[in-house]
């Protein structure tokens, strides 16, 4: 059987320009698409991660790490706290957590001017412990309205096609 209910906490944003409501608009997405199929899904307030020890983009229990300091692969994203997963899971009763980051960079060349998207989610268990992880990795994307409902559309669909195979309490 699958799990009940699905917390999305912080997601990380690595976008130039700021844009603060690319993160909260994908992160509605995702919660929309898990309800779509058939889960209980909230997103953790922001004024909440401070109260409850949980995730916030200005937690010091989220570390950010360099691509290039990565060995293991091109792409390591957002590393949590066990303890401040298990303490939001608790108080949400939630089985499964997903945080991440959404990268945005632009390229302005002489004649070509390019953006490249990278979203890392990170999936937990109730623990605290990372059960799976997922990517989107694309070039040439403009993120709007559109894009955020595919790639979220796309994570729900991925996530749930292995979530029996996943290791939740």
């Amino acid at each position: 059987s699958k799990p009940r209910k699905i917390l999305i906490g912080a997601f990380e944003n690595r976008i130039q320009g700021y844009s603060p409501l690319i993160i909260k608009d994908f992160k509605d997405s995702l919660r929309f698409e898990f309800l779509k199929l058939g889960y209980d899904a909230e997103v953790l307030p922001m004024d909440e991660t401070k109260k409850t020890g949980g995730l916030s983009c200005d937690d010091k229990q989220i570390e950010s790490f360099d691509a290039k300091e990565s060995q293991k692969s091109e792409i390591n994203p957002v590393a949590a706290s066990k303890n401040a997963i298990q303490v939001c899971c608790e108080k949400y009763t939630s089985f499964i957590f997903i945080t991440g980051a959404i990268s945005l960079v632009e390229t302005d060349e002489l004649t070509d001017s390019k953006a490249s998207v990278i979203i890392p989610v990170l999936i937990f268990n109730n623990s605290g412990e990372q059960i799976g992880e997922a990517r989107y990795v694309s070039t040439g994307q403009v993120v709007d309205a559109e894009f955020i409902k595919k790639v979220s559309k796309g994570f729900a669909a991925k996530i749930n096609s292995k979530i029996h195979t996943l290791r939740y309490k």
